[in-house]
């Protein structure tokens, strides 16, 4: 799973660069970002993506707008936090065991914009937190973990204040640990939503 996900974060940045040079130069547009949001808050739905972890996640993120990368204008920096609920069951020695937790916890974000015209913009983000449970999660595994998360953003600008976001998205889920009975992973895979404001 590791190499799909850096094949992933590789072939994104790589098929980004080339579209930023080709979409500026045929249809003439500023790749450049011209207005950054100040917030943004987002709903997630996010599915099980291995056999013996069918565990659903649903989050609510809310991020705040940190800064820009000077030598990098297609970069910011966000940071936040995410509520997330996951429920469903694990599948350990051909036995069903049902499980279920609440997280809360700081997450920081950063945002790859190659494209912005007009009224619409396309952007990747990559993001990482630190996620508390209120028990062991999943089974066998510890109060914490990390939760990182990946993925293609379409924007649309309503008005000079307001943007709405539809995003696909692959997640991982760790503590780190090592271990495979310490550190009982799962991955994740869906979409979001989020409305995003400039005050």
């Amino acid at each position: 799973m590791r190499k799909l996900i850096c094949s992933l974060v590789l072939g994104s940045l790589l098929l980004l660069g080339l579209a930023q040079t080709a979409l500026g130069q045929e249809i003439g547009l500023d790749p450049e970002p011209n207005r950054e949001p100040d917030s943004e808050i987002e709903v997630e739905y996010l599915s099980p993506m291995w056999e013996n972890r069918q565990l659903d996640t649903s989050s609510l993120n809310v991020f705040f707008h940190k800064s820009d990368f000077p030598r990098h204008p297609n970069l910011s920096f966000y940071t936040g936090a995410t509520l997330t609920h996951a429920w469903g069951y694990i599948t350990e020695e051909n036995t069903n065991r049902d499980d279920e937790a609440v997280g809360i916890g700081p997450v920081c974000l950063i945002r790859y914009q190659p494209w912005q015209g007009e009224k619409m913009s396309f952007s990747v983000d990559m993001s990482g937190g630190l996620i508390f449970y209120n028990e062991n999660f999943p089974l066998g595994g510890d109060f914490y973990n990390f939760m990182w998360r990946l993925g293609p953003k379409l924007t649309y600008m309503l008005n000079e204040h307001y943007w709405l976001s539809v995003s696909c998205k692959i997640m991982h889920v760790s503590n780190g640990q090592h271990g495979r009975s310490r550190n009982p992973s799962y991955n994740g895979q869906g979409v979001s939503v989020s409305v995003m404001k400039k005050m």
